[in-house]
């Protein structure tokens, strides 16, 4: 796609380069103006890894005008999984930086040629080394030029480099490295303390320059008062949501409607047929957003409406293990306050730790042909970290609900749960509304606000 600026308007998407598993393309814009294109390539779908190709673009960026050469491969090296490149072109010589070894426990590699081809040479500039920040991984070197106030550049700046770090149920955390390029050419991420060319990422650094020391620290918001009719950037649906699934209103909260829940869908091996069991795994209609801190409280206040049995509304910890606390409508004027855990949700297993942690009456109201079933609560996890690792991923994230009818008396559910990471994302945490069949007549659930407090 392309704009007059970052603002838009874009033009629709254009097909450079069609093929199966291409996957972290990058590209390089040569100083005699042409254009190449580095990919790596993904097992489940190419079924190979580990390699990078180039090939060339057209000046309008429209298709590929030359076959992909193979330029590296990591497994003769020891860099499996190589993937994730990025171009660049310094002081005459082409670089790929890259990462290897997956994300759980990699590293990352600098390779660096005379020809945008190839052939490279690599080298680990960065791995976790003694620290807890596992797998630096999908970085990009940027220079900062330090610019005087008239507007001309300063000639020298500095050299940074971003990358991510998995942090299991926490998601993918973003680090800021310094980076610095040594007398034979090689750049070295992070602090290199033993002086072996491998840096060590670090937790905390000083600032660009240019950067304000004491300035206000910013945050994503989190929070939602619904009171502005919409709903904050931070929310998101875990799948393709009908519009009717949700809403924001000018009155001062956010609707949602109970869905059925979808089946998921399990081969059964004796008779190869398929065992269908009801999971929120494969259910899209989940507004939920991603784990803030490594340690917060989240509470919501919201009034549950219910018109037929298994209807059930309220709050959730969504990965590939989940659990929930909320309302579910009995059928006979009241409603249950239950808790329910599911461990492997993403491997098709059952929910279990279903608890009944209290019965309460239901407010019968008017609502159309039928009537409805209505309660006011307030429900509320608590997040905590366990210990990081030396290596791997962590921390481990446990989670505490807890639910009140008054905002005041809050009882816990009694239970421990530790969350997951969902599919290429860590945990979430938000609102639900399901029930166990398709009804005639549609439930809700009314969110007035949803608080998070970071305890970090």
């Amino acid at each position: 796609m392309s704009a007059p600026s970052p603002r838009g308007p874009w033009s629709k998407p254009r097909l450079v380069l069609e093929g199966k598993g291409i996957i972290d393309t990058c590209p390089l814009y040569d100083d005699d103006g042409r254009i190449y294109l580095v990919n790596g390539w993904a097992q489940s779908r190419a079924g190979m890894n580990s390699v990078l190709t180039v090939r060339e673009l057209d000046k309008d960026e429209t298709h590929a005008i030359s076959e992909p050469v193979m330029v590296y491969d990591g497994v003769p090296d020891g860099n499996f999984t190589t993937e994730g490149p990025k171009f660049y072109k310094r002081n005459g010589e082409y670089w790929l930086f890259f990462p290897a070894g997956g994300v759980g426990g990699g590293w990352q590699v600098a390779a660096r040629a005379k020809t945008p081809y190839g052939p490279f040479e690599a080298k680990t500039v960065m791995a976790q080394g003694k620290t807890k920040i596992n797998g630096p991984h999908q970085g990009a070197w940027v220079h900062c030029e330090v610019v005087h106030p008239f507007g001309e550049k300063s000639g020298s700046g500095e050299d940074w480099f971003v990358h991510f770090s998995d942090r299991d149920a926490y998601g993918r955390i973003v680090y800021l490295e310094p980076m610095k390029w040594l007398e034979g050419g090689w750049p070295v991420i992070g602090v290199d303390e033993d002086g072996d060319g491998c840096g060590d990422p670090v937790e905390e650094y000083e600032m660009p320059k240019g950067g304000k020391l004491g300035a206000q620290t910013l945050y994503p918001q989190v929070s939602d008062e619904f009171n502005d009719g919409k709903i904050g950037l931070q929310w998101q649906w875990l799948g393709k949501s009908a519009d009717f699934a949700g809403w924001a209103t000018p009155y001062g909260f956010y609707r949602q409607y109970t869905k059925a829940v979808e089946s998921c869908k399990l081969k059964v091996e004796s008779g190869g047929g398929k065992d269908l069991r009801p999971s929120l795994w494969e259910t899209p209609n989940l507004m939920v957003q991603k784990f803030p801190a490594f340690a917060f409280t989240a509470t919501m206040k919201a009034r549950v409406g219910a018109k037929e049995a298994t209807e059930e509304s309220g709050l959730i910890i969504q990965g590939r293990s989940y659990a929930r606390i909320g309302l579910r409508y009995t059928g006979k004027q009241e409603f249950e306050v239950v808790y329910v855990e599911c461990r492997d949700a993403d491997k098709g297993k059952d929910e279990d730790n279903a608890v009944v942690l209290a019965t309460i009456p239901a407010t019968v109201i008017g609502a159309g042909l039928r009537t409805a079933n209505v309660k006011d609560v307030w429900l509320k996890v608590d997040v905590t970290p366990g210990e990081i690792p030396e290596k791997g991923l962590g921390p481990k994230a446990t989670c505490e609900f807890s639910w009140s009818l008054d905002g005041e008396k809050w009882t816990k559910c009694g239970k421990t749960f530790q969350a997951r990471e969902g599919k290429w994302i860590g945990a979430t945490v938000g609102i639900y509304a399901v029930s166990g069949q398709e009804c005639r007549d549609r439930g809700w659930i009314d969110v007035d606000w949803f608080r998070v407090l970071r305890r970090d």
